[in-house]
């Protein structure tokens, strides 16, 4: 609902709570059983998107997400956050590519766009558990620097399983 791009206007506030609803229910029914089983948890996007899409890109008071992100998380924080860099008409031509729509926010125009980015960059910079990788590059180069990532913060991480095609 909250991507579709044919949905009724949804406020910048409501956008903000939806998701933070959303990542309360994940945290509660997902993440947090599975790190009490020592399990390791990897997630698409987690609370640096709220801080670059409806912060930086909606312009919604840092304080408030900071609030919101928080509770919405259980105070859950990654140990690790990946910021893949990818320039915005890279993007738009894989997705053309995968023969994908544009959702709501991909919709939002270039200036949002360009502030989500230019958000991103800030917390990737600031973040003591970043790190930026550059996803300009062959699936299998990103895919190769992220395990580096991980291999060099944790020598014993679990290396990739291949699963016959």
């Amino acid at each position: 609902m909250i991507l579709d791009p044919n949905q009724a206007e949804i406020t910048d506030l409501a956008e903000l709570l939806l998701y933070a609803a959303s990542r309360a229910q994940h945290v509660n029914e997902k993440i947090r059983p599975a790190l009490a089983q020592g399990i390791h948890v990897v997630c698409d996007r987690f609370t640096a998107s709220t801080w670059a899409y409806q912060g930086y890109g909606r312009g919604l008071n840092l304080r408030l997400i900071a609030q919101v992100t928080a509770i919405a998380a259980d105070y859950c924080k990654p140990d690790l956050t990946l910021y893949l860099r990818v320039p915005r008409e890279v993007a738009m031509r894989r997705r053309q590519q995968r023969e994908q729509h544009p959702d709501r926010l991909e919709l939002a125009g270039d200036n949002f766009q360009d502030r989500v980015a230019r958000g991103y960059e800030k917390l990737a910079h600031e973040d003591p558990h970043g790190a930026a990788v550059d996803g300009d590059q062959p699936p299998e180069e990103v895919a190769g620097e992220i395990w580096r990532l991980l291999i060099a913060r944790w020598p014993h991480f679990p290396a990739p399983t291949r699963t016959a095609s």
